[in-house]
């Protein structure tokens, strides 16, 4: 992941400079469908051969998309400059609840839990990680101490 603070375009000098108008840049984690991926500016129009500069405010993102919206649609350009700053490595916290009557000594239950935990970080993006038991889970059973019983004097 990256922070993106800007992307600048530079058109084609000599030919089809129309053909960068209404072009997207978007910036995002998405590489199957970067058409999800937030959109940072829209390129409305820029001179043929000029450069021009737009702010994405440090959008986070591995992947920086400049399309044209529509079918049959040809986009063309000269140069694409991104400025930004990264990787950045982020702590990521999962949250899971174990059915109680999973035990993490049956191969097929630790397999379920990696591919659950895979499906989560791939929806946040990480999409190219593989997760893999080192070794086996050790399986802690804790028990409740049985309250010590109150012996009770009487006073005679």
């Amino acid at each position: 992941m990256y922070r993106v603070y800007r992307v600048a375009i530079t058109n084609r000098a000599v030919c089809c400079e129309s053909r960068i108008n209404g072009a997207e840049i978007r910036i995002g984690n998405n590489s199957s469908d970067v058409f999800s991926n937030p959109v940072c500016a829209v390129v409305s129009t820029i001179p043929a051969g000029a450069t021009y500069s737009y702010s994405c405010d440090g959008m986070e993102g591995r992947y920086v998309t400049v399309n044209i919206p529509g079918d049959l649609r040809t986009l063309t350009l000269c140069e694409v400059e991104v400025y930004g700053e990264g990787p950045l490595l982020k702590r990521t916290f999962l949250k899971m609840k174990l059915k109680s009557s999973w035990s993490l000594s049956d191969p097929a239950v630790r397999v379920q839990l990696l591919s659950q935990l895979q499906s989560v970080l791939v929806e946040r993006g990480f999409s190219d990680v593989t997760l893999q038991w080192t070794q086996p889970p050790e399986q802690e059973v804790m028990r409740k101490e049985a309250a010590a019983k109150c012996a009770v004097r009487k006073r005679r």
